[in-house]
């Protein structure tokens, strides 16, 4: 359980930052070009509230949460590569 908050405080974390950053930046700029819904901020955000809360009930599920969340946040997102090849050219 204590892992699945660690977790879910870096996420929150790294939104918050991500989120001041992007405030900042030009609605035209980089950041909001590659990300526009935060469908992958919520998705983790879910799976990682769930696994906190059903941690004391049954592990593996919350062992299988944790571990989906990790492979999400590894994933590369396409838009940020693709925004990044078009703002080179």
């Amino acid at each position: 359980m204590l892992y699945g908050v660690l977790m879910f405080l870096c996420t929150l974390t790294f939104t918050l930052l991500f989120l001041s950053l992007r405030s900042i930046q030009e609605v035209d700029g980089l950041l909001h070009l590659a990300i526009r819904s935060p469908a992958k901020h919520i998705a983790t955000f879910t799976m990682e509230i769930a696994g906190i809360a059903l941690a004391e009930y049954n592990t593996t599920i919350s062992l299988i949460l944790y571990t989906g969340v990790v492979i999400i946040l590894l994933l590369p997102t396409k838009k940020i590569e693709k925004a990044l090849q078009d703002q080179s050219k």
